[in-house]
């Protein structure tokens, strides 16, 4: 009776140096894991202020049908939408007004063509190509 359920001491020692054994295993896990679900977290905040940075940086122009981007601090613009914004856009395009909505001033030189400058010495709407045979 005793050998059966009475355990010696050197077989406890066995037993607990396995549980150790196990439970710094088991330690070393849950770092391992907590280890990956910290980098998974900054992964995730890193994109999300990088998708912020990107936000304050681009503008979507949209033009009727045309669409294009702009770096408003390299001045550079590209048709494609810049990789990085994935599957998300600029939150607030620039829309700009459809040609029958532009306020256009006939040229005070010539009377034909449409105004694109204004001559703020005379007061007068002045259209390029006139512009350009004046000064």
């Amino acid at each position: 009776w005793a050998n059966r359920y009475l355990i010696p001491a050197e077989r406890r020692f066995q037993q607990k140096g396995l549980f150790m054994d196990f439970d710094r295993r088991c330690q070393h896990e849950i770092k391992a894991a907590l280890v990956i679900i910290q980098c998974a977290w900054r992964a995730s905040l890193a994109r999300c202020k990088l998708f912020v940075l990107v936000q304050i940086h681009y503008r979507k122009i949209v033009d009727g049908d045309r669409r294009w981007y702009e770096n408003t601090r390299t001045k550079s613009r590209t048709w494609n939408k810049p990789v990085f914004f994935g599957t998300f856009d600029v939150l607030n395009p620039v829309h700009l007004p459809e040609k029958n909505r532009l306020l256009e001033h006939i040229c005070g030189y010539c009377g034909v063509n449409t105004s694109y400058c204004y001559d703020s010495t005379e007061g007068e709407t002045v259209c390029t190509q006139c512009k350009e045979s004046i000064y």
